[in-house]
């Protein structure tokens, strides 16, 4: 792939809960990415 050479580290946590019933996943991660900075990561996910 292209452009490697920006990212370095990647350190990220995830939860996973029953919310009324409904499994809820909420992830996050951070990785500097060189010229943008920090670039953070965040993700949601539900079952029914």
């Amino acid at each position: 792939m292209f452009n490697y050479d920006e990212r370095s580290w990647t350190a990220g946590v995830g939860v996973k809960a029953d919310v009324s019933g409904i499994p809820l996943r909420v992830d996050y991660a951070i990785e500097p990415f060189g010229l943008f900075g920090n670039v953070h990561y965040i993700s949601v996910g539900f079952a029914y």
